[in-house]
């Protein structure tokens, strides 16, 4: 593998900034027209007292008024509320539904994933890139772990001059205080459109062969980095210099000093890198060179509107430019007549006396001697109203945001708000599948990282100590495209009211006859009845028994109970069994599915064993004798049959005995029959077995 050298890196570093120069001054534009900074030079409230005031004839420029009417800004909040409503997530399924192992993978990754947007705080974050995405017309992110961030978890152990490791008194390591250990952190750095450089022989970002990102760093701080190696801080010293850099805040540029210009170089993975590489540069020397972690390219990038051989992306703000600029000129010159016409004069002959007459209270008079004098009223440039307003409404119509403006219908029916809102979020679907694969390719790229760098008590934090049996379920996942997949979830509200409404007929025609784990199952997709505590009685059973399942298929024996509900789980193994794959599992795994269902029959034997006992039960023979519709013969053939009458207690006794035996035979009705009658040869093995036999080992090892 070839590296290259500095000079190489800097002849690559001007051919990309001389390739994209029009179009990051173009991203720096939309940057302050979105701010309002439309005018480099601003009105001055003294400067508009002194145009106000001025007598000359002509309009001094220095102090012309400009106003600005900031639509753009208006217009990009409209966009990001829209894509923010239709693609806010990710949400992570099984790429094979039927299969367990995908299933689980599935649900640890998706805890994993939101573990890292509550810890990183990946809300906030999302809603800057989508900013990014619609205003600069570009939304770029890297991620990487830093292994210098997160908490501290000791010191490296110090060494002496011969490298020889210290000891204490006690044999304990000699910490390095110099030498601080941490437990690392994932890093989401937002990278600013401005300041991303690409490869200048491709016509589209999907095709550059590397991406890089110039930032200026403090170089006192990067000389406290690299303070042991004289080369690097030489490189440091020759590229400290003072820095023109565009500063938003300032609405232009401003100097910075003792600064040192930093470029990273990304390198994806190829022929040349196989495992792909990057490099940290000063405009003098290598500061850094590596393969990438993993091999993983750690830039992520998607472009607003993209055109045809041309790289770089373009914003909404291209669009909007001319009606924004004449929706200003407008507004000025309407401003400018405000200020000076805007007061009423009072017009009277030559020779006319006007003098103060008496004052009245709320009454100020005038007298005039000779023709009476005529009010001129004042203009407050209304000419360039309809003007105006005709400039704003072709800009919504070609900015589409006309779609959000529509007279919204009074009929409160959901389906028909969840059809109009569906219509009115179809004229930014684009943009926001866009967002939506962008939003895909951050968390499948975090992902990939995460088995790799988490492990111990940040793991077990991030899928819950219930699942740390499971860990080698994700730490072991295959690739995402095999095994699982990550896919948009949109939580706006009215995608959650529909899902809402479906499951609420689902439950309305068909709840009756559901077990209450399925009715479990639908209460927890529930968007606004997702009360996880209050119902998990009602998943207890199927996730304990998808957790044997999963050890199980790890080749490990699950942990049953005497607790466990055996018709439910033999119900799930007999599914289990009749799944295409469970014939291509290796025969020690379906032996313990063999071992795990002859266990619960055994279970049941002993179960409907203890309600046979029941029948010879001492019966109570107490309480008031009761008379019952059934006559039995007399012991003189010559006389009638007479009532039965049984003693109270007797007859409770016998309708609790026959409650339990129903419940019994109900269970057993509801099973599968190849089942009932391995649970029935149970059960009659148990009465016929030796009194020694009754006592072994369960299957399980209960």
């Amino acid at each position: 593998m070839k590296t290259k050298n500095i000079e190489e890196l800097n002849r690559l570093y001007d051919a990309a900034k001389s390739a994209d120069k029009e179009a990051v001054a173009e991203m720096r534009s939309n940057i302050l027209l979105i701010a309002g900074d439309h005018f480099s030079k601003r009105m001055t409230e003294s400067g508009s007292f002194r145009q106000r005031g001025n007598g000359a004839d002509k309009t001094d420029s220095s102090y012309k008024l400009r106003i600005t009417k900031n639509w753009l800004s208006r217009a990009q909040r409209i966009y990001v509320n829209s894509i923010l409503s239709q693609s806010p997530g990710v949400g992570i399924s099984a790429r094979n539904q039927t299969e367990l192992q995908d299933q689980k993978a599935a649900e640890l990754t998706q805890s994993v994933w939101e573990y890292a947007k509550s810890k990183y705080k990946l809300k906030p974050l999302i809603r800057y890139l989508c900013a990014d995405f619609t205003g600069t017309g570009e939304v770029a992110l890297k991620i990487f772990f830093d292994p210098m961030k997160g908490e501290l978890k000791g010191y490296e152990q110090a060494i002496d001059e011969n490298g020889t490791p210290l000891v204490d008194e006690m044999g304990q390591p000699v910490p390095d205080d110099d030498m601080p250990v941490f437990t690392g952190e994932f890093v989401f750095e937002r990278i600013y459109a401005h300041m991303l450089f690409r490869d200048p022989t491709c016509q589209t970002m999907g095709e550059a062969e590397w991406l890089g990102v110039e930032k200026l760093q403090s170089s006192s701080v990067l000389k406290a980095r690299y303070k042991d190696d004289k080369d690097k801080l030489k490189y440091i010293d020759e590229s400290n210099e003072e820095f023109v850099i565009f500063d938003s805040a300032r609405s232009g540029y401003s100097r910075e000093k003792d600064q040192t210009c930093v470029r990273e170089v990304y390198y994806k993975p190829c022929h040349e890198y196989p495992k792909g590489y990057f490099y940290v540069t000063t405009k003098s020397g290598v500061l850094e060179e590596g393969e990438l972690p993993e091999g993983k390219f750690p830039i992520l990038w998607k472009g607003f509107d993209e055109s045809p051989t041309k790289a770089r992306a373009s914003s909404f703000v291209k669009t909007a430019r001319p009606w924004q600029a004449e929706i200003n000129r407008a507004s000025s010159q309407a401003a400018l007549h405000s200020i000076t016409l805007g007061e009423d004069k009072l017009l009277y002959q030559a020779g006319t006396k006007v003098t103060q007459g008496a004052l009245l209270p709320g009454i100020r008079g005038l007298a005039y001697q000779g023709a009476p004098p005529t009010v001129l009223q004042g203009r407050t440039g209304e000419q360039f109203f309809p003007y105006i307003a005709m400039q704003e409404q072709e800009m919504n119509r070609a900015l589409l945001l006309d779609f959000l403006n529509q007279d919204k219908n009074s009929n409160l029916d959901p389906f028909s708000m969840l059809f109009r809102s569906a219509e009115q979020a179809q004229a930014f679907s684009l943009y926001s599948t866009k967002f939506g694969e962008f939003l895909v390719e951050v968390c499948e790229l975090f992902l990939c990282l995460a088995r790799y760098y988490l492990e111990g008590d940040e793991l077990i934090a991030a899928v819950g100590r219930a699942e740390a049996i499971n860990i080698a379920e994700f730490k072991t996942t295959s690739p995402l495209n095999y095994s699982i997949q990550v896919d948009e979830q949109n939580d706006s509200m009215e995608t959650k009211l529909g899902k809402q409404l479906t499951l609420n007929h689902i439950l309305q025609y068909v709840g009756t006859n559901m077990s209450k784990e399925d009715i479990g199952k639908l209460i927890e997709q529930m968007p606004f009845g997702n009360w996880k505590e209050g119902f998990s009685d009602y998943t207890l059973d199927s996730k304990n028994v998808k957790n044997d399942f999963l050890a199980m298929e790890r080749g490990e024996q699950p942990m049953v109970s005497e607790n466990d509900d055996s018709k439910y789980s033999l119900k799930q193994v007999a599914k289990r069994k009749k799944e295409r794959d469970f014939r291509l599992l290796p025969p020690q795994i379906q032996q313990l599915y063999m071992m795990y269902e002859q266990y619960h029959q055994g279970k049941m034997a002993k179960e409907a064993q203890a309600l046979k006992a029941a029948e010879s039960e001492f019966i109570p023979a107490s309480g008031a004798m009761i008379a019952c519709d059934m006559y039995v013969a007399a012991g003189d053939p010559n006389k009638a049959p007479k009532r039965v009458r049984v003693p109270y207690q007797a007859l409770e006794w016998l309708v609790q005995t026959l409650e339990k035996q129903g419940m019994g035979m109900e269970a057993m009705e509801q099973m599968n029959q190849a089942q009932v009658a391995q649970v029935t040869q149970a059960l009659l093995g148990q009465q016929g077995a030796p009194q020694q036999n009754q006592g072994q080992a369960s299957p399980m090892g209960v």
